[in-house]
Protein backbone atom coordinates (compact mmCIF):
# COMPACT_ATOMS: atom_id res chain seq x y z
CA UNK A 1 0.00 0.00 0.00
CA UNK A 2 2.41 2.64 0.89
CA UNK A 3 3.83 2.56 -2.80
CA UNK A 4 0.52 3.01 -4.56
CA UNK A 5 0.46 5.96 -1.73
CA UNK A 6 3.63 7.16 -2.80
CA UNK A 7 3.07 7.07 -6.35
CA UNK A 8 -0.09 8.94 -6.27
CA UNK A 9 1.76 11.53 -3.76
CA UNK A 10 4.34 11.70 -6.54
CA UNK A 11 1.75 11.87 -9.46
CA UNK A 12 0.36 15.41 -7.90
CA UNK A 13 3.43 17.20 -7.72
CA UNK A 14 5.45 19.15 -10.56
CA UNK A 15 9.73 20.00 -10.81
CA UNK A 16 10.75 16.88 -9.41
CA UNK A 17 14.32 16.75 -8.34
CA UNK A 18 16.01 13.91 -7.24
CA UNK A 19 19.04 12.96 -5.48
CA UNK A 20 20.30 9.87 -4.52
CA UNK A 21 18.82 9.70 -0.64
CA UNK A 22 15.76 12.02 -1.54
CA UNK A 23 13.15 13.68 -4.39
CA UNK A 24 11.82 16.81 -3.99
CA UNK A 25 8.71 18.23 -5.42
CA UNK A 26 6.52 21.07 -5.89
CA UNK A 27 2.93 20.62 -4.22
CA UNK A 28 0.43 23.23 -4.09
CA UNK A 29 3.00 25.45 -4.66
CA UNK A 30 5.21 24.26 -1.68
CA UNK A 31 8.13 22.07 -1.47
CA UNK A 32 7.86 18.33 -0.56
CA UNK A 33 10.50 15.83 -0.15
CA UNK A 34 10.61 12.29 0.72
CA UNK A 35 13.56 10.44 2.23
CA UNK A 36 14.64 7.93 4.67
CA UNK A 37 14.26 8.90 9.04
CA UNK A 38 15.94 6.23 10.67
CA UNK A 39 14.28 2.75 8.77
CA UNK A 40 11.21 4.61 7.48
CA UNK A 41 10.63 6.56 4.20
CA UNK A 42 8.70 9.96 5.28
CA UNK A 43 7.54 12.73 3.80
CA UNK A 44 8.54 15.86 5.08
CA UNK A 45 6.85 18.66 6.03
CA UNK A 46 5.18 16.80 8.37
CA UNK A 47 5.48 12.97 9.03
CA UNK A 48 3.58 10.74 6.81
CA UNK A 49 5.09 7.50 6.79
CA UNK A 50 4.82 5.72 3.16
CA UNK A 51 7.40 2.68 4.20
CA UNK A 52 8.07 1.58 7.54
CA UNK A 53 11.22 -1.35 8.25
CA UNK A 54 13.43 -0.65 5.19
CA UNK A 55 16.98 0.00 4.92
CA UNK A 56 19.00 1.96 2.25
CA UNK A 57 16.64 3.55 0.29
CA UNK A 58 17.46 5.39 -2.81
CA UNK A 59 16.38 7.58 -5.82
CA UNK A 60 17.35 7.58 -9.33
CA UNK A 61 15.88 8.41 -12.84
CA UNK A 62 16.21 5.73 -15.25
CA UNK A 63 14.85 6.80 -18.47
CA UNK A 64 11.69 8.65 -17.88
CA UNK A 65 11.27 6.79 -14.43
CA UNK A 66 11.62 8.23 -11.18
CA UNK A 67 12.86 4.63 -9.61
CA UNK A 68 13.16 3.45 -5.70
CA UNK A 69 15.65 1.09 -4.40
CA UNK A 70 15.50 -0.48 -1.04
CA UNK A 71 16.21 -3.10 1.17
CA UNK A 72 13.53 -4.87 3.35
CA UNK A 73 14.18 -8.11 5.52
CA UNK A 74 17.31 -8.69 3.41
CA UNK A 75 15.67 -8.64 0.16
CA UNK A 76 16.05 -5.53 -2.25
CA UNK A 77 13.78 -4.18 -4.50
CA UNK A 78 14.21 -1.61 -7.62
CA UNK A 79 10.79 0.06 -8.30
CA UNK A 80 9.50 2.54 -10.92
CA UNK A 81 7.31 5.02 -9.25
CA UNK A 82 6.00 7.74 -11.59
CA UNK A 83 7.52 8.56 -15.42
CA UNK A 84 9.16 12.17 -15.39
Amino acid sequence: IGIIQLRRSLSLGVKHNISHDNVCMIYNDEEMCFEQFESNLVAYPGTQYFLVMVDDISFEQIDDWLVINYVSKLKEYSIRLIKI
